[in-house]
């Protein structure tokens, strides 16, 4: 598949926002046990209190330029997303790539938006994985630093096989960082 400029461009936003993201996870300390769970409770009681006391709360928005209703569904992703957190604390465990997932959903958005259509892997009569999507990810994530590429294309055709069959199963209600073009780009630009 040939990509256009604006597809390149995308892809190449992407990877820096994917890079500054991963970065801060790496070193950020690893959350205390029971943190992430606490942390879920307080943004409920938050998101409760502005409920209970709506009109306050509209009017307190109104005078700080935000609209309640999309602050509310930010305070409710953050709280569904909590659980994500737990990764990091597990004990005897690096943290898991909680980035990757917005990235390769990133990078289906350009795929598809370029032409492409298969965004399955295939599996040969040997086990391998293999297609276009598996392809154009592999090559893109070749441009990310070292530390930050996959270790193989089959370990990356794994990854995606689980992230897009939770996606089919759940729905994945998450919020991912870059299926929001003005995310990216402010994301992006701090790395310049």
């Amino acid at each position: 598949m040939k990509l256009e400029s604006c597809h390149r461009k995308c892809v190449q936003r992407l990877l820096r926002a994917y890079e500054v993201l991963r970065h801060g996870v790496v070193m950020r300390p690893r959350m205390p046990k029971g943190e992430a769970q606490k942390l879920a409770r307080r943004l409920g009681k938050v998101i409760e209190m502005i409920r209970a006391d709506r009109d306050r709360w509209s009017k307190v928005a109104e005078h700080s330029d935000m609209m309640l209703e999309e602050e509310l569904r930010r305070l409710e992703g953050l709280q569904q997303n909590c659980g994500r957190l737990r990764a990091l604390s597990r004990q005897g465990r690096e943290p898991g790539d909680l980035e990757l997932p917005g990235l390769l959903f990133g990078l289906e958005s350009v795929f598809v938006d370029a032409g492409g259509t298969a965004r399955g892997i295939a599996h040969t009569d040997y086990g391998e994985r293999e297609g276009p999507f598996l392809n154009f990810m592999y090559e893109a994530l070749h441009h990310l630093p070292e530390d930050l590429r996959p270790r193989s294309k089959q370990g990356l055709g794994s990854r995606w096989e689980r992230i897009y069959q939770q996606r089919k199963n759940d729905g994945d209600p998450a919020f991912h960082w870059a299926m929001n073009e003005n995310h990216v780009r402010l994301i992006a630009d701090l790395a310049s």
